[in-house]
């Protein structure tokens, strides 16, 4: 018996390289074609150009919290760390990634080093992705993290975001993918 493997796109780019922007490109394009999307994506929380939160919607419903706020140093033993999330918003997050799937396109805006390397984080979108309850996903892994990604999830599509991206462009190869891998 051959087993089907699911169709999963990585994304990836450096910090402000334009993903989340790109996978709201997607979001609204997927819309208009009728798909059925679930999971989270995260935009940035602006105040006077600067981004001070990480916001997460639930794709399902369209409810949104504010994950993770900018507070550099705030961790003593990791002073380096800028993003200061809120554990029940994560566990929002999980409880959402959890009723996702089956779906026709499963969205993780993004998986980072809590979930690859520490086993916290999203961890219900790991499973989401390891059980392949969904016709395509996309998960947004930033560039340090690619190998764990492609020795768990191999073969997958990659795609690679830079600020000079056309995001439409990419949307569009993205959705031409996933018609001939259907």
């Amino acid at each position: 018996m051959t087993q089907i493997t699911p169709d999963i796109t990585i994304i990836s780019g450096t910090k402000n390289a334009g993903k989340t922007k790109f996978c709201l490109c997607l979001v609204e394009q997927l819309h208009k074609e009728a798909a059925k999307v679930s999971g989270l994506i995260s935009p940035g929380l602006y105040e006077q150009g600067h981004k001070t939160g990480i916001l997460v919607r639930d794709l399902s419903t369209g409810a949104e919290k504010q994950l993770a706020v900018f507070d550099p140093g705030w961790d003593p033993l990791v002073p380096q760390r800028e993003w200061r999330f809120n554990d029940e918003v994560v566990e929002w997050g999980n409880d959402c990634l959890k009723k996702a799937t089956p779906t026709d396109i499963l969205l993780i805006d993004e998986l980072g080093f809590m979930e690859l390397e520490q086993n916290r984080g999203w961890t219900a979108g790991m499973e989401a992705l390891d059980k392949g309850l969904f016709t395509h996903a996309l998960a947004v892994i930033r560039p340090d993290l690619l190998k764990i990604a492609r020795e768990r999830w191999n073969p997958a599509y990659f795609l690679t975001i830079t600020p000079s991206t056309d995001s439409e462009v990419f949307v569009n190869k993205l959705i031409a993918h996933w018609r001939e891998s259907a």
